[in-house]
């Protein structure tokens, strides 16, 4: 004997749904295939690495949750096998939001050393591993106009799971005075990756597809 639902059908009334004989047995068998592929659900999300693998983790997080909520099964293990999905959901968020961290700690590391080495240069152009994890790129910004508030930058990422290329770029007040535009030195490379993009002359950024052109970007930038 199973139940399968419960529900509020007027006030002070509920109604239950339930099965007996070869239906319940289904209904555990359901339970049982279920409760196998959150099992291997568990080690995906254990064994998670890059951002295109946690994507796809997600999905099937998602996908295997609409399965259990669609599912005839008892009803306190639906709820059961909802929690544990979402734990998992949870779990997995926050490994993202480490390895996101953790590129932009890179990211910050790497312009600080770009700064040090050249104290008085008027404009970067640089490729940083950051994917496709632009606030990385934003964080690089602030750091370059803390530390040297008249130069200029274009940030380049490239995220191959995506198949993007990332272009982002910062003028500083003394560059635009000389005639350096974000927008339009964006425009410059837009055509290169086949993107769209744009913004003011203090700020702007593009991003296309053909991801392959960085080095092209880069020299022409």
């Amino acid at each position: 004997f199973i139940i399968t639902s419960e529900e509020a059908i007027a006030k002070g009334i509920r109604r239950i749904v339930a099965l007996t004989g070869p239906e319940a047995e289904k209904a555990r068998k359901k339970t049982a295939l279920l409760e196998n592929q959150i099992n291997l659900l568990k080690g995906s999300v254990d064994g998670a690495g890059d951002d295109a693998f946690m994507k796809e983790v997600s999905k099937q997080i998602n996908d295997l949750n609409n399965d259990v909520s669609q599912a005839v099964i008892p009803y306190v293990k639906k709820d059961e096998l909802r929690n544990i999905l979402k734990d998992l959901k949870k779990k997995l968020a926050d490994r993202e939001k480490l390895a996101k961290a953790a590129v932009a700690n890179v990211v910050l590391e790497q312009t600080k050393e770009l700064c040090e080495k050249n104290p008085d240069a008027k404009f970067f152009v640089h490729r940083f591993n950051a994917f496709n994890n632009t606030k990385a790129l934003d964080s690089a910004f602030k750091l370059l106009k803390t530390t040297n508030p008249e130069a200029s930058a274009m940030f380049v990422s490239v995220d191959e799971d995506s198949k993007k290329i990332f272009c982002l770029a910062s003028v500083s007040k003394s560059g635009i005075d000389k005639g350096l535009k974000a927008n339009e030195w964006v425009q410059q490379i837009s055509t290169v990756i086949n993107g769209k993009g744009g913004g003011k002359a203090e700020s702007a950024q593009a991003s296309g597809p053909n991801y392959e052109t960085a080095d092209k970007v880069l020299e022409l930038a």
